[in-house]
């Protein structure tokens, strides 16, 4: 079984069909937006969230967890401008860089009652976003990183002795092993 799903999700998953509903929530310094694909405004996990329909669009999570920094990219239509007003925190850098950006489904009987709690898809951080131009339309593309990308991380080194001096000035760790390094093992040692 899918471990974030409850076990009536999961029963729910294996059926025929499935009634689901995105949710994106958009944790901004001044104020916490949450939108989601239906057609109208919907109460879910204890919160009303604005619905948009078709007006928000995402790329797939990406394909490995971890460390990894690949970046995810939301993209809000010319139809959610007109429904939402996010120019006043879309374009600060304070109110977007660096804040979490959550991405979870609901999941639906046929009478549209939520099953369990919203699953969570992603759960990251996001980027200034960019003004997308084309030729009939202007759309706003957020883009958002993991948020476990540890990019503090220091680069991945030997395990040498020149690498440990340049790391540890002084440290004699790994200095046993310039020796080992062309010894001879006879095998099995009878």
């Amino acid at each position: 079984m899918i471990p974030y799903f409850t076990p009536a999700q999961a029963e729910l998953l294996a059926g025929a069909s499935v009634r689901m509903i995105r949710f994106l929530r958009l944790d901004f310094a001044s104020e916490t937006v949450r939108l989601c694909d239906a057609a109208q405004a919907v109460h879910a996990g204890g919160h009303l969230w604005s619905g948009l329909g078709g007006w928000i669009q995402a790329d797939a999570p990406p394909p490995t967890a971890g460390l990894d920094a690949t970046p995810r990219r939301f993209t809000l239509s010319p139809g959610a401008h007109a429904r939402l007003d996010l120019s006043g925190v879309l374009w600060s850098e304070a109110e977007v860089a660096e804040r979490p950006v959550w991405e979870g489904v609901g999941l639906y009987l046929e009478d549209w009652s939520l099953v369990g709690d919203l699953a969570t898809i992603y759960v990251g951080r996001m980027h200034r976003p960019e003004l997308d131009y084309d030729q009939r339309t202007a759309r706003v593309v957020l883009t958002c990183e993991g948020l476990f990308a540890d990019r503090a991380r220091p680069l991945d080194q030997l395990m040498s002795d020149r690498s440990q001096q340049a790391r540890y000035p002084g440290d004699r760790g790994l200095a046993h092993l310039v020796p080992l390094r062309n010894k001879t093992v006879t095998w099995p040692a009878f």
